[in-house]
């Protein structure tokens, strides 16, 4: 048995892209946030694979990072886009982003959060946690959610980044530091340090010949086993160049033995087919003369019907090629039901009288009308009950009112 909020782990894959399912309540406001968040698609927002009454299948990130002071400009333009689909988020934390395969960092885990109208009043209200708790009495919410953002997010990751070893080593804000891949610090003033860069990746203040410290790719985060793994792939790629010589070798010979097959394969081709068109042309005429047989029995059948209503389909009939009385079978069964279909359906008009008023009671009994009569000329079932219409717009209703008034005459 599975609990709302449970998560699950999977071993499968969608596309490609390892994932984890998450349960919660049929019917819950978070499968609206869920809904939205499908059809409208934004890079720093986890990719949603499959959606059900239920459960949620959600892009698998990597949690165990450090937020570099970048992710604050693309999580304000998360919650702008939220914003614009009547979304707060709420429960903005550094927990709750990730980084994806292609080092983009994301947003997940809507459990927080709220749905607003236009007039920013709570159309299903988030849930009482810490964060809404903390905030504030009397915002609306998208300034509770501004708030929260404040303090929970803003002020956490810029703790974090001025975690350092060296005093001197201080956060520079200038374009120079914040668009680079490395770190947004001096490298000269934070020596030795191993710290996150703007890209996301591990760099290491090292210093050059002329020890000048610089920003490089960081070493220490490659645990022993991933450094045996790269001296095993060396030897790996020394055999594999050795083996490619030798397939190299080998295709030369399987290049000379596809001439031969190709020249066999030729005189094969023709051989078969002169034999298949033969036997192509034979299946064509039979297949030519069943159809024109069929057209003649249906024509047969429709001057019956034609003349008398309540024509019924004879156990014994003269046959319209042959001329001989024959006795019923399957298909000129079949044939005869298909032709009365046919009649039934065309030609026959449904008198209905047109509302004068756009009431949605008088729309409803015109529309109610038409659905019985062409129920009784198709033999199917029109699928738009009393309690289906209750339900739907003034508009749709007169959507579908427009099909039957369009199509009465066929």
């Amino acid at each position: 048995m599975t609990v709302a909020g449970e998560i699950l782990p999977l071993n499968e894959t969608f596309e490609g892209k390892t994932f984890f399912r998450k349960y919660f309540q049929k019917g819950y406001w978070e499968s609206l946030i869920y809904q939205i968040l499908q059809n409208k698609k934004h890079q720093n927002i986890v990719d949603i694979y499959r959606l059900a009454d239920e459960y949620v299948d959600i892009e698998l990130l990597n949690v165990d990072i450090v937020l570099p002071l970048q992710t604050i400009l693309k999580m304000t333009k998360v919650k702008t886009f939220l914003h614009k689909n009547n979304i707060a988020y709420i429960d903005w934390k550094p927990d709750n982003i990730g980084m994806d395969q292609n080092g983009e960092f994301k947003l997940f885990d809507f459990d927080g959060s709220g749905i607003f109208n236009d007039q920013g009043k709570w159309t299903f209200e988030a849930p009482n946690m810490y964060a809404k708790r903390s905030a504030p009495k009397g915002l609306s919410p998208k300034q509770i959610d501004n708030w929260t953002f404040q303090k929970y997010l803003i002020e956490q990751i810029n703790k974090i980044n001025k975690k350092t070893k060296n005093k001197m080593c201080d956060l520079m804000t200038t374009k120079k530091y914040m668009n680079r891949p490395s770190p947004p610090y001096p490298a000269n003033k934070c020596k030795g340090e191993i710290m996150q860069g703007n890209d996301g990746r591990m760099y290491e203040s090292v210093a050059d010949k002329n020890g000048i410290h610089r920003w490089k790719l960081s070493l220490h985060t490659i645990s022993k086993s991933t450094r045996k793994s790269r001296k095993s792939t060396r030897k790996s790629r020394k055999s594999t160049r050795k083996s490619r010589k030798s397939t190299r070798k080998s295709r030369k010979s399987t290049r000379k033995s596809r001439k031969s097959t190709r020249k066999s394969r030729k005189s094969t081709r023709k051989s078969t087919r002169k034999s298949t068109r033969k036997s192509t042309r034979k299946s064509r005429k039979s297949t030519r003369k069943s159809s024109n047989d069929d057209e003649k029995i249906k024509e047969y059948f429709r001057k019956a019907l034609s003349k008398y209503d309540d024509y019924l389909f004879p156990s014994v009939w003269k046959h319209p090629i042959t001329g001989k009385q024959v006795k019923t079978s399957d298909k000129a069964k079949r044939l005869f039901e298909e032709v009365k279909r046919e009649m039934n359906v065309k030609g026959k008009r449904c008198n209905v009288k047109k509302s004068t008023t756009n009431k949605r009671e008088d729309l409803i009994k015109e529309l109610r009308a038409y659905v019985k009569c062409w129920e009784k000329k198709t033999g199917r079932n029109q699928d738009l009950s009393m309690e289906r219409l209750k339900t739907e717009s003034l508009a749709d209703i007169k959507k579908h009112l427009k099909f039957y008034r369009d199509n009465n005459n066929l």
